[in-house]
């Protein structure tokens, strides 16, 4: 995807410039300074949170993951390319959706949900 290593689950999902872009903002979001795993597995390992103010927590690594590998796809068999701010502002408005949808909570915009977040 980033064209500059060998993809592999790891590289894509946490490592590539794009998807470290992503995982920063998320961080930054939530006021988080965080130390990112070597491997996917040890980040999904170590994410999950109980509780219900967890929602949009838990449902970033999914998120996040899903909107990279639809990225890469469409990269890779449609040689189309969205900038890292397209990206950006997808994951935020796809996890605000999927936060509406498992839960009772509803943002009447964007601003109300990263609100939110702090």
């Amino acid at each position: 995807m980033c064209k500059r290593a060998g993809e592999s689950v790891n590289h894509l999902m946490i490592h590539c410039e794009y998807a470290q872009e992503l995982w920063s903002m998320i961080f930054c979001l939530f006021g988080i300074s965080w130390a990112m795993p070597q491997t996917t597995y040890e980040l999904l390992h170590c994410w999950r949170r109980k509780g219900p103010t967890y929602v949009v927590w838990n449902a970033i690594p999914s998120c996040l993951m899903w909107l990279l590998w639809r990225e890469r796809n469409q990269r890779a068999f449609e040689d189309a390319e969205r900038h890292s701010a397209d990206l950006k502002l997808i994951l935020i408005r796809t996890l605000m959706e999927w936060t509406a949808a498992i839960s009772s909570q509803s943002f009447p915009s964007v601003f109300a949900f990263i609100d939110g977040c702090m």
